[in-house]
């Protein structure tokens, strides 16, 4: 069909905001459902490498799956909490590892405390590609009062850059 076509050419997906003028959260969640019914659990797009999404409560983490596939290298997501959303990094950690993505970059925005921990730092370690990690935090996070006895002996093995910016 057309948009199979198509969709095997796109190599770069940034994703709408789903709460402005130009997409809806209605029809972005209509957009969403449609291709979850077309594709089920295959990727819409086989040949994504780059994925930019946005939190909201119509992308949920079980919508991830319409994007990552093996050849994915990049992603970035920015949480909005003003949205109640099933979106978490456990999820999309499990979600890149079913699909094999070899991700190198990874990039979170607008990460709150209650989005990271050294629980969530645990899991992310478990992205054994990952070249470049960055953060984008609303707040500063204190890590003193946490214990990191769930970080792997040997975290984040291929890491080449870390990022962190407190806004």
């Amino acid at each position: 069909d057309r948009f199979r076509h198509h969709a095997k050419r796109v190599r770069v997906l940034r994703g709408l905001r789903l709460n402005d003028e130009v997409c809806s959260p209605r029809s972005g969640l209509l957009l969403t459902e449609v291709m979850k019914s077309h594709f089920g659990t295959a990727p819409a797009f086989p040949n994504l490498q780059s994925f930019k999404c946005e939190t909201n409560p119509n992308l949920g983490v079980d919508h991830l799956s319409l994007f990552v596939q093996p050849r994915m290298r990049h992603f970035q997501v920015l949480f909005d909490d003003s949205y109640p959303t099933d979106f978490t990094i456990e999820g999309a950690v499990r979600i890149i590892k079913e699909r094999k993505a070899p991700l190198e970059d990874l990039s979170m925005e607008h990460v709150s405390d209650f989005q990271l921990s050294w629980d969530q730092l645990s899991i992310l370690a478990q992205l054994q590609s990952l070249k470049h990690l960055s953060f984008y935090l609303d707040q500063h996070i204190d890590f003193s009062q946490r214990s990191s006895s769930e970080l792997t002996d040997r975290p984040f093995q291929s890491l080449q850059s870390l990022e962190v910016t407190i806004g």
